[in-house]
């Protein structure tokens, strides 16, 4: 087993030096109390994205271990209940075997951990994993539809607060990349390689307009004012006619399993 954790700010340049030593500090607590139990743990969602954001988003990790005990469990709390101090962690804690019998229900999760590949401790228990291309279909629509549902009941309880409707934009729009990187790979068979390029390529390679996009990545670096409250309704029922419109496209996709 080797027992040296990556240096994390090389896989990603939003990922601070602070954040880099936190998260190594974490590993280290998780292996020394696990010990020979732990296989490996991966990073994975928003912070492999460039327009990752220490600050709101959450650091999602898949810890892989050989057997799950509530002993194991007992051990491994303190680390975690840490880490959750410093910063936003979501520790997914699972065996291996569960690993090999679950690419069927986390499909977009574990493809963005296979070949996006943010081991940062352990061996790469991912690498030889079958991932259906109709259960990532199937979970990208099911990811969109539920953002869409979820966004809609939001708009009619804010419809007043345009600030919350603006946060709620610019918050689900990491969330959505993701999504929207997954559905150009089953378009294409490649991921993006920058937040540009998913905006563009949902243009170039789905046919939907970008503009949507393009506003609310301005709006979420800074670069570009909120708008008023009916601008931002216009923005906010064009970023919804996106999700529709993907969401639609996705549910004709053929793919071959």
């Amino acid at each position: 087993m080797p027992n040296s954790v990556k240096n994390i700010s090389t896989l990603n340049p939003k990922i601070s030096i602070t954040l880099d030593a936190q998260i190594a500090d974490f590993v280290r607590q998780v292996v020394t109390v696990s010990r020979e139990q732990l296989l490996a743990i991966y990073l994975y969602g928003e912070i492999t994205q460039e327009s990752f954001d220490e600050k709101r988003s959450t650091i999602k990790t898949f810890i892989v271990f050989e057997k799950v005990s509530t002993d194991l469990l007992e051990m491994i709390a303190p680390p975690i209940l840490s880490a959750n101090k410093t910063f936003n962690l979501q520790a997914n804690i699972i065996t291996k075997d569960e690993m090999l019998t679950s690419s069927d229900v986390f499909p977009i999760e574990f493809t963005d951990i296979k070949v996006k590949n943010y081991l940062i401790y352990g061996k790469d228990v991912f690498r030889s994993l079958t991932i259906s291309l109709e259960d990532i279909r199937c979970s990208c629509e099911r990811n969109l539809k539920e953002t869409l549902f979820s966004m809609r009941h939001y708009f009619m309880l804010e419809l007043k607060n345009p600030a919350n409707l603006t946060e709620k934009l610019t918050t689900n729009f990491s969330e959505l990349l993701i999504c929207l990187d997954m559905v150009i790979y089953l378009r294409t068979g490649f991921f993006a390689t920058s937040t540009e390029n998913i905006i563009n390529n949902v243009k170039s390679e789905l046919g939907i307009d970008n503009v949507a996009l393009k506003t609310v990545y301005e709006m979420q670096q800074g670069r570009a004012g909120r708008g008023n409250h009916t601008e931002i309704i216009t923005i906010y029922n064009n970023y919804l006619n996106l999700i529709v419109r993907t969401a639609s496209m996705v549910d004709k996709f053929e793919v071959y399993r």
